[in-house]
């Protein structure tokens, strides 16, 4: 009696318990059946051949467009006006958080 009655919660639990789970829906899948297809762009596919890494970036384009990236937000920063502590009023002040008004 015990034994039938675990089972039969536990398998109740089990089925609640999959209502709730994620269903694995594949991207083909939910694209396909999409209405709005044509109008829909999907991701460039990354292609796994050594001529996928022919294409790729090397350390120093990486480091040199870093730093013309740097360069230009110096450049803006220096540009951009100073703020003063009279600038910026405090609304609210905790142990973790400081919220202002600028």
């Amino acid at each position: 009696m015990r034994l039938s009655l675990t089972v039969a919660v536990l398998a109740s639990l089990c089925a609640a318990g999959a209502a709730f789970s994620p269903a694995l829906v594949s991207r083909r899948t939910l694209v396909s059946s999409s209405s709005l297809l044509s109008t829909v762009e999907s991701p460039p596919e990354v292609a796994s051949t050594p001529s996928a890494s022919s294409s790729a970036l090397s350390g120093a384009e990486i480091k040199s467009r870093t730093e013309a990236t740097i360069g230009k937000l110096r450049e803006k920063d220096s540009k951009s006006p100073q703020l003063s502590k009279a600038d910026i009023k405090v609304v609210f002040e905790d142990d973790h958080i400081i919220v202002v008004n600028k």
